[in-house]
């Protein structure tokens, strides 16, 4: 009997549209998610079997398929074109930096054709095609990422964040998606009723929601069955950091060493940067090794990095699990790993090639395989110290009592307002919105890190100053349609939601 791995990547990103610099989100297309596609192009080439699932957050599907942002990326990429082909003509380069500027120009040029030739630009479009061939699992989750434990005193705003998931992933992929997946990982007993009235198969957990579930179970390679009869697989703790510890091997590229901030400022007119530099994409130098020398190899990066396949598979193999679900972060791969779809790709090489080991969707394997364990996971998450430590510490606790003020406010406006039409009813979905995105688990995250903190807690404090006025504008019976067509303009996302949604179900 063969052993079965599952793969499971959280797609996500923070919404970042207010803050006019999509720098972060381009690097993260460009190095992770186009990179992705096209892993699964060339296995299909290629004609190499793989199954592998995807949660992407809706919030960050609608940034992808946003015109604004779609139009400036085409153009950030223009940009890298001109910049790595001057690249090519320095004198003062050796043969070794215009190879990796060639190779950089190739990469841009296959990546460009893909995203514009091949799906126009709507990457949401290569993600449904490849769900519809087959070996994609595509999962839903709550519409803005929030950290859904500490919504336990709101279960209609849970339902509200479920719903409008729901309908986006239906308009979108034109299906009913199987699996559940859990922000952050982040489970509570009171989610296991509500995810089942929704419809959907299975969800995940982390290692210790089930070792200290009630009745505890420490079989990572067993799934569960909750009370409310949803089955539940749990992440394998052995491999979870594998993507972390493996990239560290300095043979492989330092994606934190760009051209932008490295080169003289005058070779980088190709980027119009003036006084200021910017990321551009191209990097040189590989990470410190023994010898001192940092120009990156990229040959020796690929098979440093098909030894580390090698690794993960032989791990499995001689594992005493028969089932394996891997959940990692996708950024994991080529933005903090640039080696690491080549990691992947060759994983799956591996395994069609094994008589022991064999791959599925987390779908797939619920089909055939019934849970023998009854368990109702305990509060948890794959953040720090396994809890909530990142999403409420003394960083972030000031925002929660605001933005529960105004979610109190958001789940009575359907019984004051409940058959509103017009303006009130477009001023009423925009509140809809505003509150979603105050739901988000970003900002308190980004305080945590210290990065980007200042954005995050303008952004949310602009969100809930933009609820306030609609909140404050329905009791005086008088809004501005002027400024409620530039903010719905400027927070378009989830055009067709419907407040009502917030409302207490009966």
């Amino acid at each position: 009997m063969k052993k079965t791995l599952s793969i499971i990547l959280d797609a996500h990103f923070p919404y970042l549209k207010d803050s006019g610099n999509y720098t972060p989100l381009f690097a993260c297309l460009q190095e992770t998610y186009i990179p992705f596609l096209q892993m699964l192009e060339n296995l299909d080439f290629d004609r190499v079997p793989y199954r592998i699932a995807i949660a992407l957050s809706p919030i960050f599907c609608e940034m992808m398929d946003d015109d604004t942002i779609i139009d400036a990326f085409r153009t950030f990429t223009e940009k890298q074109l001109v910049f790595s082909e001057n690249e090519l003509q320095r004198e003062d380069y050796s043969s070794e930096q215009k190879e990796l500027a060639a190779l950089y120009l190739e990469r841009w040029k296959n990546q460009q054709y893909f995203f514009q030739g091949h799906f126009e630009g709507r990457l949401l479009k290569a993600f449904d095609y490849f769900q519809k061939q087959g070996s994609l699992e595509i999962l839903c989750g709550p519409a803005t990422y929030c950290f859904l434990p500490f919504l336990k005193d709101y279960p209609d705003a849970v339902r509200a964040q479920i719903e409008t998931s729901l309908h986006f992933y239906r308009k979108v992929f034109g299906l009913h998606p199987q699996g559940f997946w859990l922000p952050e990982m982040a489970w509570d007993p009171f989610l296991d009723p509500i995810i089942h009235s929704y419809g959907f198969t299975w969800t995940a957990v982390d290692t210790h929601a089930a070792a200290l579930g009630e009745p505890p179970s420490f079989d990572t390679s067993q799934s569960l069955q909750t009370p409310s009869r949803n089955i539940v697989l749990v992440r394998n703790s052995s491999l979870a950091n594998f993507p972390k510890d493996f990239r560290q091997h300095p043979c492989f590229r330092d994606n934190m060493r760009d051209a932008g901030f490295e080169l003289d400022i005058k070779k980088l007119s190709a980027f119009g940067m003036g006084d200021a530099r910017k990321r551009t994409g191209l990097k040189y130098w590989s990470r410190e090794a023994e010898d001192g020398i940092l120009l990156y190899n990229h040959g020796k990066a690929y098979e440093e990095a098909e030894v580390a396949a090698a690794s993960f598979v032989n791990q499995i193999q001689e594992g005493a699990d028969d089932f394996v679900l891997c959940c990692w972060r996708t950024e994991d791969f080529g933005l903090r790993w640039f080696e690491g779809f080549h990691f992947l790709e060759k994983v799956f090489q591996l395994i069609d090639n094994s008589e022991s080991l064999d791959v599925e969707t987390p779908s797939e394997y619920v089909q055939h395989s019934k849970p023998k364990v009854q368990c109702q996971p305990s509060f948890s998450s794959w953040g720090e110290n396994g809890y909530a430590e990142p999403w409420l510490d003394s960083s972030n606790d000031w925002i929660y009592r605001h933005v529960f003020h105004i979610l109190q406010e958001m789940i009575e406006m359907p019984e004051r307002f409940p058959h509103d039409r017009g303006i009130k009813e477009r001023a009423l979905n925009q509140a809809a919105r505003e509150m979603l995105l105050a739901l988000s688990s970003d900002w308190p995250y980004m305080m945590y890190k210290q990065t980007n903190a200042d954005y995050a807690k303008n952004s949310l404090e602009d969100i809930i100053k933009n609820f306030t006025t609609i909140f404050e504008s329905l009791g005086s019976g008088h809004i501005s349609t002027e400024w409620l067509t530039n903010l719905e303009k400027q927070h378009n996302f989830f055009s067709q939601i419907n407040y009502r949604m917030f409302g207490k179900k009966k």
